[in-house]
């Protein structure tokens, strides 16, 4: 905020010193009025995966979800951490590995990860985190993601497995 229309300074005080509040006249020091408000990003799957769709044990890079995260704020987001759970009877996270977000023309954005539950009875918990991502929404834009795994081929035949997008900052 720049102080203008001050009539009434001493000059003791043009050496670089402090000049207090009460020794101001005239003038204003007031800033500008802001209205607080918080980023709105939306996400939406844009796979053509279907529930019923076979994982096959052993897979490599395989598409669990494509997704579009629009920016509907009024200035530019960037993310810098995305964590995805699962959904299903999936009894071992470990079998889902070396997963990676991907953007729209195939450049990966993230190390690889891995799936892991931090408890030892039931992988139900089970999630994999991305962070020091740099993945820039302009503002009212939209990006369109995907992440890819592998399916170790000691999957269980009968157990089902969905990623789902569960945190995003």
């Amino acid at each position: 905020v720049t102080y203008t229309g001050a009539t009434d300074v001493d000059a003791e005080y043009t050496n670089g010193d402090t000049v207090a509040a009460t020794d101001i006249t005239g003038g204003s020091t007031e800033g500008a009025e802001f209205t607080v408000g918080s980023a709105t990003l939306d996400a939406s799957r844009t796979d053509g995966n279907s529930t019923g769709d076979s994982l096959i044990a052993g897979a490599s890079e395989f598409e669990l979800m494509e997704f579009v995260l629009d920016n509907n704020d009024v200035e530019m987001v960037t993310v810098t951490d995305m964590q995805f759970g699962q959904a299903g009877t999936l009894t071992d996270a470990s079998v889902v590995s070396n997963c990676v977000l991907l953007a729209e023309d195939g450049t990966p954005l993230s190390d690889e990860e891995d799936y892991s539950d931090p408890s030892t009875t039931t992988d139900e918990d089970a999630s994999v985190t991305f962070d020091d991502l740099e993945i820039e929404i302009d503002q009212n834009g939209q990006v369109t993601l995907t992440l890819n795994c592998d399916i170790a081929t000691s999957a269980v035949p009968t157990e089902t497995f969905t990623a789902q997008l569960d945190d995003v900052d």
